[in-house]
């Protein structure tokens, strides 16, 4: 497990038993964990998108750290209030793509960009990394403020409807 930290937020990697109780059962993970138990379960395009990257997961454990959910934890609260994952270990370009989510109730508190730039910032660290990416709807203004404040610059867009966001190292 990796943990990383902000004045708010502690910000943990999942091993792959943890990453495994995410994706079926999140109250039994966060018990493992410590937690404050909240037991929302992963739906719809969400849990699609995680139970294929345990399988990937699953498949390459030496890149475990690009291919799990990362907790985003409010100390105050002990509570899981986000998450955030990497699509990937870094790809030819040394890029590595992040993709983030925040529980309702926390949204405007400014904790998403808080976990962005640790999260990008701890990955613009690690070997072979040149570039933090990300993609957002063109019809979702909340995340462009997120990637903005965290200093990703809109890098381009493409014909399904999403922009790409990038931070690259040494900028």
């Amino acid at each position: 497990m990796i943990e990383l930290s902000s004045k708010r937020l502690r910000i943990i990697s999942l091993s792959l038993v943890e990453f495994q109780l995410f994706v079926t059962d999140i109250q039994a993970m966060e018990k493992k964990l410590g937690l404050v138990a909240e037991g929302v379960n992963l739906e719809g395009e969400v849990k699609i998108a995680m139970e294929e990257l345990l399988e990937m997961a699953q498949k390459d454990l030496s890149n475990l750290q690009w291919l799990t959910s990362w907790q985003i934890i409010l100390i105050t609260e002990n509570r899981v209030i986000g998450s955030a994952c990497f699509m990937g270990p870094p790809n030819e370009k040394g890029e590595v793509e992040i993709g983030y989510g925040i529980n309702e109730p926390y949204r405007g508190h400014g904790y998403m960009t808080e976990a962005v730039i640790v999260l990008s910032n701890w990955a613009l660290i690690q070997k072979d990394v040149n570039a933090v990416t990300a993609k957002t709807g063109k019809d979702n203004p909340s995340s462009w403020r997120v990637l903005e404040k965290a200093g990703l610059i809109k890098s381009g867009e493409d014909d399904e409807g999403h922009y790409t966001w990038t931070k690259w190292l040494n900028s």
